[in-house]
């Protein structure tokens, strides 16, 4: 047969992005390391991708990119302008954050509201959330385990039923080819299986788990502050060591292979040889042979997609709250059964309000950090009240003391009651 480099030899090119996505799932869900044995497209693009693991001069050439980490790599971690944190402390605020503090404060705004916001909001200002998360005070958040082994989350019967389903399709259309004895589509979609799978296998790290910086044991620690992303408040009370790990914690990607990743080099070499032979080989069967490859790496596709549906960072976040603080958060009557179920030790107490003008969402975080600073006084509130609106003109400067002024006025009482708010009240500040 002439040679004829048609649709099906270039398949491979496509489906690049929902494969990576898939990929970057295998150390979250358990068990999907051993589900990759099916005929995928994207190949080229996972292997350009994590290539740039492998550490030498030759991997550099080869598949050239910094050199990232593996948690950075498969977008476990990110370097990124991430969301600040001021605690009420008469020291200097550190206001850096990691990436698992706005992942937290997406988890709080995700969350059932005590108002819903309404669908159409009329004012000038953009809404946003105030959130208050009090974490309890349990031998486990005090006592966060570092590092700790990160539990991966169970596949749920429809995930398993899809990825068997996918890897039997794969082997059926091969197993077409050879009916048809059409050998080079059926080498080529073998090959496709044998080579996603050993990727499977070797990139899937030995553990995920969770770090945060070593904590002095300082009796004096602030143990509330408010963390802050674009219109989003979220007020933090709990222990210690569990707001350092929301603040600084961040993920780790463990390999047993050797610090080069040199096994990871070998693995994407043959995914780029798996993809090249395709490019060669496939448009040189029958056209039903070639229809068979396509249709594999069709349904393929879809179980990528729908595996990575839900989205990197929700998983993350589901993992981080689960797994790492092992807490819920308070169950709705359609959540309290996957609650019971999944055994969380304790459900954080967490109370959501919208507000559109960020004073009015200043002042309300305010109002609700005043009962964890009993101990310190109002005075200390004025760092807090200074980082979540940086603005010294003479009128915020005359706005923030008036604000001071009646949290001092009305301190114990205050402190001696929950404050508990409607959507309707109303803000007379700027």
């Amino acid at each position: 047969m002439p040679f004829d480099l048609d649709i099906s030899g270039v398949a491979g090119f496509f489906g690049g992005d929902a494969t990576l996505a898939a990929m970057n799932t295998i150390n979250v869900y358990a068990g999907r390391r051993w589900m990759g044995w099916y005929n995928q497209p994207g190949t080229y693009e996972v292997a350009k991708t994590y290539g740039q693991l492998a550490v030498s001069p030759f991997w550099d050439a080869v598949y050239p990119g910094p050199n990232l980490d593996p948690a950075t790599l498969f977008k476990f971690d990110k370097v990124e302008k991430s969301a600040k944190y001021s605690y009420a402390h008469w020291a200097a605020n550190d206001h850096s954050t990691s990436y698992l503090a706005r992942l937290f404060i997406e988890e709080c705004r995700a969350m059932r509201s005590v108002g819903k916001p309404p669908a159409h909001h009329g004012g000038a200002s953009p809404l946003g959330s105030v959130t208050l998360v009090e974490l309890p005070d349990s031998e486990e958040l005090r006592n966060i385990e570092i590092p700790a082994k990160v539990t991966s989350m169970r596949q749920s019967p429809a995930m398993i039923f899809a990825a068997f389903t996918t890897m039997f399709l794969s082997c059926a259309a091969a197993a077409g080819c050879a009916v048809l004895r059409d050998w080079p589509c059926f080498a080529m979609i073998v090959l496709g299986m044998a080579t996603n799978g050993i990727a499977h296998l070797v990139l899937s790290g030995r553990a995920l788990a969770f770090e945060t910086p070593e904590m002095v044991d300082n009796p004096e620690a602030p143990r509330a502050g408010v963390l802050y992303h674009g219109n989003d408040l979220v007020v933090l009370a709990g222990p210690k060591g569990a707001l350092r790990a929301i603040t600084k914690g961040h993920y780790t990607l463990v390999y047993t292979h050797s610090s080069h990743y040199h096994s990871v080099g070998v693995c994407s070499a043959i995914l780029s040889l798996q993809f090249l032979a395709q490019l060669l080989v496939v448009p040189q069967g029958e056209l039903r042979g070639q229809l068979l490859f396509l249709g594999s790496l069709a349904v393929s596709w879809v179980y990528n997609s729908y595996v990575s549906s839900p989205g990197l960072e929700i998983l993350l976040r589901k993992l981080f709250m689960e797994e790492v603080l092992k807490i819920g958060t308070p169950p709705t009557q359609e959540t309290q059964r996957d609650t019971e179920k999944n055994g969380l030790l304790q459900v954080a107490d967490m109370e959501q309000y919208w507000l559109g003008a960020h004073s009015a969402r200043v002042a309300l975080a305010m109002l609700l950090l005043v009962p964890f600073v009993r101990d310190q006084g109002p005075k200390v509130l004025s760092q807090v009240l200074d980082d979540l609106i940086p603005l010294d003109t003479e009128m915020w400067k005359c706005w923030k003391e008036e604000l001071l002024d009646n949290i001092t006025d009305h301190f114990d009482t205050l402190c001696e009651r929950k404050l508990v708010l409607s959507t309707e009240v109303k803000f007379n500040f700027c």
